[in-house]
């Protein structure tokens, strides 16, 4: 028997076009967002926060081991039952942890160990599309991060995506995150999502095909369990993909999060000289031929929140999604699905 409890929600609606102090156009030209031969793309996305860890200057909990390096980290979260401080700096990737085959995984990090908190405050972790290149570009094997084990928590961790190859000459992962096991949380993480192809035009030219080119949508968290906590969290995304997506997900809490997204005036799409919209003669493709409308708003990702069945107690409490193509779009067969003080904003189509 399925349950949908809204309490309370507010909505602010920007199809048209948002105000004035909202729309930043980048001082430089982006190549790694854009093609060369084309303007410097104007979108409105909230910057994110730029992180300062001091390495010098860290709490250390009592019972909390410190480590200092990413080969530790590697290790770290394959093993079990630990308090791990990890110090504050800036981490970048450079490698990919051994794919699991009989689970048909390939991943920057693969997250093995369970029962383990990792204290993170002050910490960035890097994970390059060269490195995301590395991996396949097959279809629901290779994320940034597998999270394989039980009750963990990441708590005050910076993760984000760096653009170190210019557009389009880069694979990504499918998601950044996915959680394939029960009791993890996240508690005061920040993520910064970029990277996919192609960028720029919502869904023009499909979204689970290639039809029209080729598709590498790069999506925040995929949870695929019991018991997921994102709690205090904040999400920057500019990339075509889901922000948190479910399947066959229970009792999933969202709570304290905001989630932000990225929009597109369509006018700005016809001043492009190359790329997918002038090959197309800046006709939409998908589920239709026709011309791309003018003086609308169009958002550059998916849903902030998607569900797809099978999953059962969603929880959204005190939780922002804006800028996305929606806030939360949920299909729930059984259990209760609350949302109590959402705010969706400025959703690129719909609200709910």
């Amino acid at each position: 028997m399925k349950r949908v409890v809204v309490i309370s929600f507010t909505l602010g609606w920007a199809i048209a076009l948002a105000p004035p102090w909202a729309v930043s156009t980048e001082e430089k030209k982006n190549l790694t967002l854009q093609r060369a031969g084309n303007p410097p793309m104007r979108t409105i996305s909230r910057p994110p926060p730029e992180p300062s860890p001091d390495p010098e200057d860290f709490e250390v909990r009592d019972g909390y081991r410190v480590i200092d390096s990413l080969s530790e980290f590697r290790k770290a979260i394959k093993q079990d039952n630990q308090k791990i401080r990890m110090k504050p700096g800036v981490y970048r990737a450079k490698e990919v942890d051994p794919p699991i085959p009989e689970k048909n995984q390939q991943h920057i990090f693969a997250v093995n160990g369970s029962g383990n908190h990792f204290d993170m405050r002050g910490v960035v972790i890097e994970t390059p599309v060269s490195v995301q290149s590395k991996l396949t570009n097959k279809a629901h094997v290779a994320d940034s991060w597998h999270i394989n084990g039980q009750n963990n928590t990441f708590e005050g961790g910076y993760f984000r995506n760096v653009l170190d190859k210019q557009y389009p000459n880069y694979n990504v992962t499918e998601n950044e995150l996915e959680v394939t096991n029960d009791g993890n949380t996240f508690l005061n993480c920040t993520f910064v999502i970029k990277g996919s192809v192609p960028y720029g035009y919502s869904d023009f030219y499909g979204k689970g095909s290639s039809r029209w080119g080729r598709l590498d949508k790069h999506s925040f968290m995929s949870i695929n369990a019991a018991h997921t906590k994102l709690i205090g969290c904040e999400l920057y995304q500019q990339s075509y993909g889901h922000g948190a997506h479910l399947h066959g997900a229970k009792d999933v809490l969202i709570e304290d999060c905001y989630f932000t997204g990225t929009l597109r005036p369509t006018n700005d799409i016809y001043k492009e000289k190359v790329g997918r919209a002038q090959k197309y003669d800046f006709h939409i493709m998908y589920r239709g031929k026709r011309k791309i409308p003018r003086d609308q708003m169009i958002p550059l990702t998916e849903d902030g929140i998607r569900t797809y069945g099978g999953d059962k107690n969603i929880r959204v409490i005190d939780t922002t999604v804006e800028r996305f193509r929606c806030g939360a779009q949920v299909l729930c067969e059984e259990g209760e699905v609350l949302f109590r003080e959402v705010t969706v904003r400025e959703p690129g189509y719909f609200g709910f």
